[in-house]
């Protein structure tokens, strides 16, 4: 991104809120929101089988955590990359 030095400098020094402030009309119009912990329906922690951190095994090899993420923001028209990672537990590969 390309700007003047003064435009450079009042970016640095800006605060979040005066961003919230200045773009909350915007924020309206395009309807945008945080929404940090969707809801999720009960029954789909029913089907996946989920361990948390104290389940874990963490001697043996063969224990891994999946991360699946899709990145497109709001929205999966267009293009956008999936990332899939994963890391066994016990020796971090």
């Amino acid at each position: 991104m390309r700007c003047s030095e003064k435009v450079s400098e009042q970016l640095r020094k800006v605060s979040s809120a005066t961003i919230d402030r200045l773009l909350k009309r915007e924020k309206q119009v395009r309807q945008l929101r945080r929404n940090r912990n969707p809801g999720v329906h009960p029954l789909l922690y029913q089907k996946v089988p989920v361990k948390v951190a104290s389940e874990w095994d963490t001697q043996q090899v063969g224990n891994p955590q999946v991360d699946f993420v899709e990145h497109g923001g709001r929205s999966t028209a267009g293009e956008y990359v999936h990332t899939l990672s994963m890391v066994d537990i016990a020796s971090s590969w």
